[in-house]
């Protein structure tokens, strides 16, 4: 569930996401929050251009996952619906204006379609299957594990909450934070969220 499929069939028709806004509006205001710390903010960065979204990929009748990345920090959250959302299967890319307008209306802001010309990057979660922990120094930014807590904070964890970090057999291996999964909203309408964050870390330059 939580390995993204990368560039699919394209969603043009916002319409059947906008309907689902009117059942799930509380959790789809959950989500995009969640999500949005990880989008690269620099307006005047033209290299980045194309992460300044947030990417929709619809998996079947009840899944979904939602993705942003900055290039340095990712995230994948995986909604999976008791009852089918309505939308089509593909990809959606949000872009991050109206993902905050969104958020700041309480879900009542329409969203908006990113350029149809833009393709977000395939994203593969590699998974190490190292099973000794990891017991080397490595160096991170810790406003990155801020952005996680964040995150978390905003799907409705609590603070007690734990999550599990893993990272492959070096300090130069991603290093991925897998909190449990949790519920938003409530029957018939509840949706089983599955967050994983993808960080890099630093090399050592000392």
């Amino acid at each position: 569930l939580m390995k993204a499929r990368g560039p699919g069939q394209k969603i043009l028709d916002l319409a059947p996401l906008h309907a689902l806004a009117e059942t799930h509006r509380d959790t789809l205001v959950r989500l995009f929050a969640s999500v949005l710390p990880f989008v690269h903010e620099d307006e005047k960065d033209k290299t980045y251009a194309v992460l300044r979204r947030v990417e929709v990929e619809v998996l079947d009748a009840t899944r979904i996952m939602l993705l942003a990345t900055d290039g340095f920090a990712a995230v994948a959250v995986a909604a999976e619906f008791a009852d089918p959302h309505g939308l089509l299967v593909g990809d959606i890319g949000l872009t991050r204006a109206s993902v905050k307008r969104f958020i700041r209306s309480k879900g009542t802001s329409p969203l908006d379609l990113c350029l149809a010309s833009e393709n977000f990057p395939q994203v593969r979660l590699a998974i190490s299957n190292n099973r000794t922990p990891f017991t080397g120094v490595f160096h991170a930014n810790p406003r990155y594990f801020a952005k996680c807590a964040e995150a978390m904070e905003r799907l409705g964890y609590s603070k007690k909450r734990e999550a599990r970090f893993e990272m492959g057999a070096d300090g130069l291996a991603p290093i991925l934070v897998v909190p449990k999964v949790e519920y938003v909203g409530k029957a018939p309408h509840e949706v089983r969220v599955s967050p994983l964050f993808v960080l890099m870390p630093m090399k050592d330059m000392e």
